[in-house]
């Protein structure tokens, strides 16, 4: 089956997707794009196909999907269905959190990244799994920013404010490692 990757951009009220196929030379091609709409309130899922083509058009009552992780699960549920029970092979996320200083599109460096921490922070037992993880060369610090960027999405996912704790971090790693069990475990 060709290797697909899934683009996700999660906000309070709706999950926006874009599914794109790996083609040759490294090309991507869009196989769909949608969004659950209307979360807690009227939600619907709705996905088109690459000639426009409606795939789905589905509501359920505000009390079913009350929340994005309930929704990100039904949006994995179409996508496993679609997909002839498979999943994606790789799954970004926008991720917007740069305060007033970083509202264009940014190359990141190292003085970056240092000013972005302040708004990701860690709780104490986070900041030592992180340590462990770098002193152990189970990180390297592009990872360690990666982990942190997935494990604040978890956490805004699951509606949890900062700091980030250890779990978030735990499953941001299991993602990195064993993205197709972590993924399946998740969607439950």
């Amino acid at each position: 089956m060709t290797e697909t990757i899934l683009v996700l951009n999660a906000g309070s009220s709706s999950i926006k997707f874009q599914l794109f196929a790996v083609v040759a030379r490294d090309g991507l091609e869009r196989r769909m794009r949608g969004q659950v709409e209307g979360i807690g309130t009227r939600p619907r899922l709705m996905a088109k196909g690459i000639k426009g083509e409606t795939l789905v058009d589905e509501t359920w009552p505000a009390r079913e999907v009350s929340h994005v992780p309930i929704a990100l699960e039904k949006l994995i549920a179409f996508l496993r269905e679609r997909m002839g029970g498979k999943l994606p092979t790789a799954i970004g996320h926008r991720v917007v959190h740069g305060g007033p200083d970083y509202s264009e599109p940014t190359l990141v460096s190292e003085a970056i990244i240092a000013r972005l921490e302040r708004f990701a922070p860690l709780a104490p037992d986070a900041a030592d799994r992180l340590e462990t993880m770098l002193r152990d060369n189970r990180l390297s610090a592009r990872g360690l920013q990666r982990v942190r960027r997935v494990a604040l999405t978890l956490a805004d996912l699951a509606d949890e404010s900062p700091p980030l704790r250890s779990a978030h971090l735990d499953t941001a790693v299991s993602l990195r490692t064993e993205p197709m069990a972590t993924a399946l475990r998740l969607a439950g």
